[in-house]
Formats: C-alpha cells, sequence, structure tokens
C-alpha cells in the first residue's frame, strides 16, 4: 500500500509586515455622514419608497438606515432625526444633508448629475 505524501508550506511574517498587510487590507475610507434623497414615490403613510444615498428604502427595511432615524415620509419630503448631532431636519427630492456642517444642499448646486 502507497502512502500519500502532502506538501504544507508554512508563511510567517514579521510583526511589521503583518501590520502592513493589516493596513492594506483595512478599509480606511470614513463612510460618508450625508444623506442624500434622490426621490420619493408616496402613496400613503403606509406605502413609499425614498431613495437615500443611491438605495432604496421603503416601511419594511428602513430601519437599515444607519446614522438616522426617518420620523415621517410626505407627498413631498422626508423629516428625519441625525444621530451624530441630534438634530431633525426635512429633505426634499435633489437635497443633501450634511450633519457636520447642519446644512442642507440642493444637489444640482452641487453638481450632482441623475
Amino acid at each position: 500500500m502507497k502512502k500519500k505524501a502532502f506538501l504544507l508550506l508554512s508563511l510567517f511574517f514579521s510583526e511589521d509586515e503583518v501590520a502592513l498587510i493589516k493596513e492594506n487590507l483595512t478599509d480606511t475610507k470614513a463612510p460618508s455622514q450625508n444623506l442624500s434623497l434622490t426621490s420619493l414615490i408616496y402613496y400613503d403613510d403606509s406605502h413609499w419608497s425614498i431613495w437615500l444615498n443611491k438605495k432604496i428604502f421603503n416601511p419594511e427595511n428602513i430601519h437599515e438606515l444607519e446614522g438616522y432615524e426617518l420620523k415621517k415620509v410626505t407627498p413631498t419630503g422626508a423629516h428625519f432625526f441625525c444621530h451624530l448631532n441630534q438634530k431633525t431636519f426635512s429633505l426634499y427630492s435633489h437635497q443633501s444633508y450634511a450633519p457636520f456642517e447642519e446644512k442642507i444642499f440642493d444637489m444640482h448646486e452641487m453638481g450632482v448629475s441623475f
């Protein structure tokens, strides 16, 4: 009976090399804290869809929105609470909220194309 031979290779790294690998594998880019409302479709309080930061939200998945709490959706806009600065604000289609500046910007003025 012939035995099978296995070749197991090991790779060892210095502490500096491990740190360099971790640094390059870790996503260091901070996510944007801005909230942008591109569009909304409203039928009633229970049936609506809003496009926030290029993602569609509705009553079933709005809990997935990070950093903000949706307070209300109306036929013309949406009302939010920002956890970062503890402020409430309203956005209408093609507007973006910058929490660090506590300002609302028209996305057309910012040069955003749709």
